[in-house]
């Protein structure tokens, strides 16, 4: 049986419960704006003056060009080896995660079809800016700016190429983060 979870706003809290054919469990979630912003939080409205959006500096930082996209946009396609060793795709989170870590935090791979794929982990994507679309388990979902979509390890994703100016972190986290982290 699978779930996904839908919220929207400030108030209001849309819930939607879907089966899946897998055990997979999809939560999409609305961020309220504060938080990224410093406003209402504590932090330091001035980085981010008018307190719109997310802090422009960490979305330059994370709209730079990578060596993978480089490769992608030079006519490569995607190398299968950064992501897994084996024949089936199951992004193997050896490949993902430094040594010895159990989260690490990426920025999302753009202007590519990425194959219908597992992963051995759990991820969580963010939008932090435009949009993406994915295919979760035959289900299309768009995620847009400010929401979260968590994915566990019997997920099966299809992510459709996003542009230049949609902007995501991806979340490796090791199901074992989760025993450490609420101990």
């Amino acid at each position: 049986m699978s779930a996904w979870l839908v919220a929207r706003g400030n108030k209001k809290i849309e819930k939607s419960c879907h089966i899946f054919p897998s055990d997979t469990i999809i939560i999409k979630i609305q961020i309220k704006e504060r938080l990224l912003t410093g406003h209402g939080t504590g932090g330091n409205p001035g980085r981010n003056p008018g307190g719109k959006g997310m802090n422009q500096e960490l979305i330059r930082q994370l709209s730079v060009i990578t060596e993978e996209e480089q490769e992608i946009l030079a006519g490569r396609g995607i190398d299968k080896s950064r992501y897994t060793e084996g024949e089936g795709l199951i992004v193997d989170s050896r490949k993902m995660l430094d040594a010895g870590k159990l989260i690490q935090i990426r920025p999302h791979t753009r202007f590519v079809r990425f194959p219908r794929h597992r992963h051995n982990y759990i991820e969580v994507i963010y939008m932090c800016r435009g949009e993406t679309s994915h295919l979760i388990d035959g289900r299309s979902i768009v995620l847009k700016e400010g929401e979260l979509l968590f994915l566990n390890q019997n997920a099966q994703q299809e992510i459709l190429p996003a542009g230049e100016n949609d902007v995501a972190v991806n979340f490796i986290i090791l199901p074992e983060f989760f025993d450490v982290a609420f101990k």
